[in-house]
């Protein structure tokens, strides 16, 4: 294989990687952790498999067993849509309790962006590498094909958190590239 990088990885004990996705050259993977590590099975009030649809962050948090992360800065013309915050717990144990917020443009509903947190997670891969604020990340470029929008994602890791962040949004007037990025780099 022409070009090919070999990496070894060594995981933490307990630990199980897990191939997500192979798209095109670029291999998605995941290293999973018990969750207990995370605190989401201490902290959750959630059964496994179990998503719960809440308006608040407030009660995202008191679901999830921690305090979810937010966006401070939203663009103009964009809410909060229906069903905006859903926190889920994984149907396994080695999956923490993830929370996924999500806005579109009241313009045009085709337009929007989702920010999914997964504490616990370390993101290997998923793109060409980037920044996000002083955090390293990755970025993927998802054609529209047949969807009215191409989409990007962001994806990046806060150590300190022990916290994957996702963004994901579609590239349309007025969400450009970089909008997505000041508002990856608002999260708190």
């Amino acid at each position: 294989m022409k070009n090919a990088t070999a990496r070894r990885l060594i995981l933490p004990a307990g630990a199980l990687l897990v191939v997500r996705a192979v798209i095109g050259v670029v291999l998605y993977l995941n290293v999973l952790r018990p969750a207990t590590t995370a605190g989401s099975e201490e902290g959750s009030q959630l059964a496994l498999g179990e998503t719960r649809i809440v308006d608040t962050l407030e009660e995202a948090s008191e679901l999830a067993g921690y305090e979810p992360g937010n966006a401070s800065y939203i663009p103009g013309g964009f809410r909060r849509s229906k069903g905006n915050i859903q926190v889920t717990q994984p149907d396994t144990t080695y999956l923490p309790v993830r929370v996924r917020q999500t806005w579109v443009y009241e313009a045009d509903p085709n337009v929007g962006f989702i920010l999914l947190q997964d504490p616990g997670l370390d993101k290997l891969g998923g793109g060409e590498p980037t920044t996000v604020g002083m955090y390293e990340g990755f970025r993927a470029l998802s054609p529209a094909g047949n969807r009215p929008y191409d989409f990007l994602t962001l994806f990046w890791t806060v150590p300190e958190m022990d916290t994957k962040y996702t963004l994901t949004g579609t590239l349309a007037a007025p969400l450009t590239e970089e909008e997505l990025y000041r508002i990856a780099e608002s999260v708190q």
